[in-house]
């Protein structure tokens, strides 16, 4: 079984599947549908095209609203999202490890990083694994 690796600061979690990777790919980049596989969202919003650049919006289930821009979006192999938060940065990457297996790496850094951390890093490391587990069962759902 795999486990979240790291620090509250920078942590990253990788799981198998038997997806399809066009079809995992599509569902990890459709935005609006975050919310069913990652439930700590309430619902997520992109301006337009996913691709470097872009800039969208988040809202969890407690009504915290971010922004976040793509920093990163390399089709069928990663892409990345930065939040800005005062004095620090929130960066969740997502990316194929292997033509089997996936990952998702949580960053704060920037000079308030460590709080940050500090504040919702335990909470998002607990949050992961059920999180990417459904998108694992949704991916492997929908390649079948």
């Amino acid at each position: 079984m795999s486990q979240v690796q790291g620090t509250p600061r920078d942590f990253s979690y990788t799981l198998e599947t038997t997806a399809n990777k066009e079809v995992f790919w599509r569902i990890w980049t459709d935005v609006s549908n975050w919310h069913t596989w990652d439930t700590p969202l309430r619902e997520a919003k992109l301006e337009n095209t996913f691709q470097e650049g872009s800039k969208g919006t988040f809202v969890t289930q407690q009504g915290q609203r971010s922004s976040f821009t793509i920093t990163e979006y390399k089709p069928l192999q990663s892409y990345a999202f930065t939040t800005q938060l005062p004095g620090a940065k929130l960066r969740v990457r997502r990316y194929f490890s292997s033509e089997k297996t996936f990952t998702h790496h949580v960053t704060f850094s920037g000079p308030l990083g460590f709080l940050f951390a500090l504040l919702l890093g335990r909470g998002f490391m607990k949050d992961l694994p059920p999180v990417m587990e459904n998108l694992k069962r949704i991916a492997e759902a929908s390649s079948r």
